[in-house]
């Protein structure tokens, strides 16, 4: 006879990553005259256009006199995974212009005020796992006192409107490195990186990366904090191990020292990569990526702006986040454009 050994697997951890949101919307302007009358329920499926972001909500012409403000819905169609199931949930919107209001499965998640800045929701206990989730999102760019800049019709500028930036779905283990904007901390939350000696023979970059537990036991694991340069690893964090209390979160400090550092300067824009990896029994957690250009920003007495000690002659141009026809709704691709030619 055999004799067959039974014993338990223990299962491997995925990393939190990202879902990338940006396709498979649907979109619909609302008439001024019914601006009071329509709710997060009430728009008709014919009137949805199907639509990717970023998106403006009116194709302007060229030389914009009387922008469009109003009311604007967008809803996507969400396929919550299995694998999702015990994971800690965010949907994170880049930017929208400029009062939001967002629905989940007819549930209201929040609102947001303001259209430059990113907002990130939870959604762990409003996703339903296996089901298909409906998003909708209610915009408003209208003159609003509580959100600036000034009325249009004063401005020397137009603010446009609609989902202009990407939208993502962060998918996290409940030992996570947090989402900036959620975790709302003064210089915290998520990798906060400062420089605290700045020279070509030696520089130091200060990490302080933002840790939540919740798990409901205290979780011991380790920060792998390591500097690449052009695909090549320049420094890392000795292994070390830390603990965070359950359902709780702390900020971590760490240090790394860069030998014959290749600093920032307009002319010079060197950048590095920074991964900051969370470990738990062994195993990759957390990871986040951040690119980063370590740089000195000084004033003399003269008021003469210093980068890394040399004074550093600056000239700018007045360019707004716009393009034309699409408003705030620009490619990456358009504003890369630009820069280069800013700077040639």
């Amino acid at each position: 006879s055999t004799l067959i050994g039974c014993g338990v697997t223990k299962q491997q951890t995925t990393p939190s990553y990202t879902v990338n949101l940006n396709q498979g919307w649907k979109f619909t302007r609302v008439a001024p005259d019914n601006f009071d009358a329509i709710d997060n329920s009430d728009v008709i499926e014919g009137q949805w256009q199907k639509v990717s972001l970023p998106h403006t909500p009116k194709i302007e012409p060229m030389v914009v006199n009387d922008q469009w403000q109003g009311i604007a819905w967008y809803q996507k169609t969400i396929n919550a995974e299995t694998s999702w199931q015990g994971k800690k949930l965010f949907i994170r919107f880049e930017a929208a212009m400029s009062y939001a209001e967002i629905w989940l499965n007819d549930e209201k998640i929040g609102e947001h005020l303001g259209g430059y800045l990113p907002f990130t929701f939870e959604v762990s206990d409003t996703l339903k796992i296996g089901a298909a989730n409906i998003l909708k999102i209610k915009l408003n760019n209208q003159d609003n006192p509580n959100i600036g800049p000034k009325p249009l019709e004063k401005l020397d500028f137009n603010t446009y409107g609609g989902l202009y930036r990407d939208v993502n779905l962060l998918v996290k283990n409940p030992l996570y490195i947090t989402d900036e904007m959620h975790a709302n901390k003064v210089a915290s939350g998520g990798v906060f990186v400062s420089y605290s000696k700045v020279n070509v023979e030696e520089s130091v970059v200060d990490i302080k990366t933002h840790i939540a537990n919740d798990f409901t036991e205290n979780k011991n694991f380790s920060i792998k904090q390591k500097l690449y340069f052009a695909d090549q690893l320049i420094a890392q964090t000795k292994d070390g191990t830390f603990t965070v209390n359950a359902n709780s979160d702390q900020q971590f400090s760490q240090q790394l020292v860069v030998n014959d550092a290749k600093l920032w300067s307009p002319s010079t824009p060197n950048l590095y990569m920074l991964s900051s990896e969370i470990y738990h029994d062994n195993e990759l957690v957390d990871q986040k990526e951040t690119r980063i250009g370590i740089r000195k920003f000084e004033f003399n007495e003269k008021h003469q702006l210093l980068i890394n000690g040399e004074i550093t002659f600056l000239r700018g141009v007045n360019r707004h986040q716009e393009y034309p026809h699409v408003g705030y709704a620009t490619s990456a691709q358009a504003d890369y454009r630009d820069a280069v030619k800013i700077k040639s």
